[in-house]
């Protein structure tokens, strides 16, 4: 007998049953793997056994916490200070470029020892002096205080480049 309403037939009921199964048993199988997988390491930890950071995948996330806390409470003890990345590659990555900065500079050349790659007065692109605060000396004399100076540069407003209003602030 032929059903052309419908777009299985009322006996294929069985076979669709458990298909759903299946995917339910699926479903099951990979959140209990998921669990297995990811909580282990902790399991394995609160029942005194230690299990070393390359079976752990969570290694890298863990002990981020206690860092946090220990920033905030540095933070909260000390108003004033600045919290210059909460990015580690932020961090590393204004550290090369200070010391960098650092190296790049040639006593006896430029403005302070520093030089910039730029357009002469003909246009064409060489090393030059330049004092400016923008691309020259001033610039990097600003940016190498501020990464030693105990107080908070407030010279990174004039370049809107702080996040906080001084306007706001009481």
């Amino acid at each position: 007998m032929s059903h052309p309403i419908l777009p299985w037939r009322p006996e294929d009921t069985a076979a669709r049953h458990n298909w759903r199964r299946g995917l339910h048993a699926a479903i099951a199988i990979n959140l209990a793997a998921a669990v297995a997988l990811f909580g282990a390491a902790d399991a394995l930890a609160a029942a005194g056994t230690a299990v070393p950071a390359k079976y752990d995948p969570l290694h890298r996330l863990r002990g981020w916490h206690v860092l946090g806390q220990d920033v905030g409470a540095l933070l909260a003890a000390h108003p004033g200070l600045t919290l210059l990345a909460d990015d580690r590659e932020l961090l590393a990555a204004a550290h090369t470029w200070m010391a960098r900065t650092l190296d790049l500079r040639q006593p006896g050349r430029g403005v302070g020892g520093f030089v910039t790659w730029g357009p002469d007065a003909a246009g064409r692109m060489d090393w030059r002096d330049d004092p400016s605060l923008l691309t020259g000396a001033a610039g990097v004399a600003l940016a190498l205080l501020a990464a030693i100076a105990p107080v908070e540069p407030a010279w990174d407003r004039v370049l809107l480049l702080s996040p906080r209003d001084p306007r706001r602030e009481g």
